[in-house]
């Protein structure tokens, strides 16, 4: 009797051991903490997308859509808009909501376990620019856009572009 009970025992822990760590989740349901690895990826492709000040994606259209991940997080994340040097108050860049359209902060939606963040050029006829003066938000590579990406646990990262 002890060596099915044993047995028992053993191939209910090898059945249990890997069930109760799927997904992202610990033991018996527990979360993970989000390891703090966002990054970011080619909406269209999948292909993750590294930039830097030095090195920014550069946007060839007057729109993108990136997505984010992060081992352990399902999200939401915040995207800001943090820095650009057009010359405007404004970034030429925001992100078009139901409620604004030149938002400089948008939250994901996780509900499908997707997280994309759609960026346009809501701006790019600043209103405040003189008839005399070039707009600066053309693909002429001079535009460079930061946004900040925040898991709300503790965790940011950096997303650069170029209006190139």
């Amino acid at each position: 009797m002890k060596p099915s009970l044993r047995t028992a025992l053993l191939g209910a822990a090898l059945f249990l051991g890997p069930v109760g760590c799927s997904g992202g989740h610990g033991f018996l349901g527990g979360d993970y903490a989000p390891k703090g690895n966002i990054t970011t990826v080619n909406a269209t492709t999948g292909s993750t997308i590294v930039t830097s000040l030095g090195s920014p994606f550069v946007v060839s259209t007057g729109g993108f859509t990136i997505g984010i991940e992060e081992t352990n997080y399902d999200g939401p994340y915040t995207v800001t808009m943090t820095a650009w040097n057009n010359g405007f108050n404004e970034p030429c860049f925001g992100f078009v909501t139901p409620t604004s359209a030149t938002a400089r902060t948008v939250t994901t939606n996780p509900s499908s376990h997707v997280n994309t963040v759609t960026f346009s050029a809501v701006n790019a006829n600043a209103p405040t620019a003189p008839a005399t003066q070039p707009n600066p938000c053309v693909a002429n590579g001079t535009d460079e856009e930061t946004a900040q990406i925040s898991d709300g646990k503790g965790n940011t990262a950096y997303f650069y572009f170029v209006f190139g």
